[in-house]
């Protein structure tokens, strides 16, 4: 077994661009109150479990990597080690709708 197949797949390399972080951080209202936003409810059992590792909660609820920064950001939070026990609702994006903002950051730079 090769030890690159053991690695996660953390999603397209634009999802660690800094100037696309920033892109969507200046579209996190928008985010948060979307329509087709998730609303995850996180059982309390988990919570305590994974409590200071969003990272490995998001894993647990299938969220795939590549949204996890974007989801900690929506929550309020800047390091997945802010995941508290007591926090039973996540906001999770819309792939689609992140897909859109891509599509738009990506189209932008072309004509720069």
């Amino acid at each position: 077994m090769k030890i690159d197949s053991l690695m996660t797949n953390t999603g397209p390399a634009i999802f660690h661009d800094q100037a696309f972080l920033a892109v969507l951080e200046d579209h996190m209202s928008y985010l948060r109150s979307h329509p087709t936003t998730v609303v995850l409810n996180i059982d309390p059992n988990k919570a305590y479990k994974y409590e200071f590792d969003l990272n490995g909660l998001l894993l647990l609820y299938s969220v795939p990597t590549y949204l996890h920064w974007l989801t900690m950001r929506m929550n309020n939070m800047t390091s997945p080690t802010d995941y508290r026990k007591d926090k039973l609702i996540l906001l999770v994006p819309n792939d689609g709708i992140v897909g859109h903002i891509r599509q738009s950051h990506t189209s932008t730079r072309r004509v720069d």
